[in-house]
């Protein structure tokens, strides 16, 4: 079993910022946990006005959200971000294993905010930072990117098997490549040579791919309900709180769920704890894909709102040699390019879920519903379904209404103007809904439908998923070690 005897090592990061953009946005607040101690860092607004524009923006509609900032601000009690990554370093030692959600979103913010002196210093407290790292310290040992690529890979030859055969082979396979991937995890935590970092979503999808090849998850959905907030619903029962410094403890109690799920699961002895909360997890991820689907088509077209979307084929990628430790390691893709066109963006999004189970949401008809609106109004329909599913997912975590009844409510909370263009995914989930039990919901006649209405797509759009570049979005991502990971968070 891995990472055990962490608790005087372990410790959490967590981030809250203004917005994506690293160049335009700004670090508001740093939260740290070790051993139940938290610590939260408010940093001073770049201006009044700056401040006012982040208070006015309910990013996550919850109510006082803002007031601890606000009082930190009124008394006096913030401190420049530079002082407060400075402590934050400072709590980190060679023998530090770092815990973060998704390294590429802390990575790309800290990094923005340091001096090339100050991240030199900085960089001799860890253990893999690449020569050349232009202030982005935060980094998972070189043989753990490697080990992700190759499981991302396999993931998605695994929305292609057509087989039993091919599916089980495939899955045995990514489930080696996740063993490989925390081996060497822990194989660096024990070396000493400096602080480790890990990244939550390596755990959170090693334990998934566990439980699909025990049959207590769907093979498909081993990349779907990675985010903290999903994960802290199904294991405490509780919505994510987004500050930092709770955010960052609430990462260490999934860390050590996660494992405990994966120890159960390698010796075959699980708890019936952890089999409702996998059958939890089972009956949840379609919901959560369909609202990663519509959170993936929105984050697409405001990407391309302020610029471009960068694409890249994953199956055809390219690598440059970086330095690490003295020892040399392809991690770094080369780029196919960008795209302005949202039709041509909003097609590689649809191609990547087409593939995998969206309850109550036909992709295509989505995409081609929105197409010749305007961006903005598309965006604001995207949205609403995105919010509609989010509410749905939370009342099947807290609530015990039926399937007929989410899938009604969730095309009713959607606005007139949304209705229209996503109405057509949702009334057949209503109608399936109506011909079908609660218990019918992930029943193999139902994936069985959804395989065959995957393969009815003709070889040559197949062919098109191979072969051309596939868009990844938001973020920043401009590593192929985070790109396939966006969708997830």
């Amino acid at each position: 079993m891995f990472f055990k005897g962490l608790e005087d090592r372990l410790s959490s990061l967590d981030i809250e910022t203004s917005g994506l953009s690293e160049k335009e946005d700004w670090i508001w607040s740093i939260g740290t946990s070790k051993k139940g101690s938290e610590k939260e860092r408010f940093i001073k607004p770049p201006s009044s006005d700056r401040a006012k524009d982040l208070f006015d923006n309910q990013i996550f509609n919850i109510k006082g959200y803002f007031d601890p900032y606000k009082d930190a601000i009124s008394s006096g009690k913030t401190m420049s971000q530079k002082k407060a990554i400075q402590k934050m370093f400072g709590d980190i030692d060679k023998e530090s294993v770092l815990l973060i959600q998704n390294i590429n979103f802390e990575n790309k913010f800290i990094g923005e905010s340091l001096s090339t002196d100050k991240a030199n210093k900085y960089a001799e407290k860890f253990a893999h930072v690449s020569d050349v790292h232009n202030g982005r310290l935060l980094y998972t040992p070189p043989e753990v990117t490697q080990a992700r690529h190759q499981a991302a890979r396999q993931s998605t030859l695994l929305q292609y098997a057509k087989t039993d055969d091919e599916k089980k082979t495939l899955l045995k396979n990514i489930n080696s490549t996740y063993e490989g991937m925390l081996s060497h995890y822990q194989k660096s935590i024990d070396k000493k040579s400096g602080a480790v970092t890990v990244e939550l979503m390596d755990i959170s999808r090693a334990t998934y791919a566990a439980a699909a090849q025990k049959g207590f998850i769907s093979p498909e959905h081993i990349r779907t309900g990675l985010s903290v907030d999903f994960l802290s619903k199904v294991f405490f029962g509780k919505a994510e709180k987004h500050t930092a410094a709770a955010d960052a403890t609430l990462q260490i109690k999934i860390f050590d769920r996660l494992n405990s799920i994966r120890e159960e699961l390698e010796v075959g002895n699980l708890s019936d704890k952890t089999k409702s909360q996998l059958a939890k997890i089972k009956a949840t991820q379609p919901f959560e894909s369909s609202r990663t689907f519509f959170s993936s088509m929105r984050n697409t077209l405001e990407e391309i709102q302020r610029e471009s979307t960068r694409i890249i084929d994953p199956l055809q990628v390219t690598y440059r040699n970086i330095s690490v430790d003295g020892k040399e390691y392809k991690l770094s893709a080369t780029m196919s390019g960008h795209t302005q066109s949202t039709d041509e963006a909003l097609a590689h999004v649809v191609e990547r879920y087409s593939r995998t189970t969206t309850a109550g949401v036909d992709p295509e008809a989505v995409a081609k519903s929105i197409s010749g609106k305007s961006i903005d109004d598309q965006i604001d329909i995207l949205r609403k379904a995105e919010n509609g599913f989010k509410d749905r997912i939370d009342r099947k975590f807290f609530g015990q209404e039926t399937f007929i009844d989410k899938a009604k409510e969730g095309y009713d909370g959607i606005s007139k103007k949304a209705r229209r263009t996503v109405g057509l995914g949702i009334a057949a989930a209503a109608v399936y809904a109506m011909t079908s039990s609660e218990e019918d919901e992930s029943t193999p006649s139902y994936e069985e439908r959804e395989l065959l209405a995957a393969r009815t797509r003709s070889s040559n759009k197949t062919f098109k998923m191979f072969s051309e570049p596939e868009v990844y979005h938001g973020t920043g991502l401009y590593l192929w070690e985070n790109a396939v990971r966006h969708h997830e968070y």
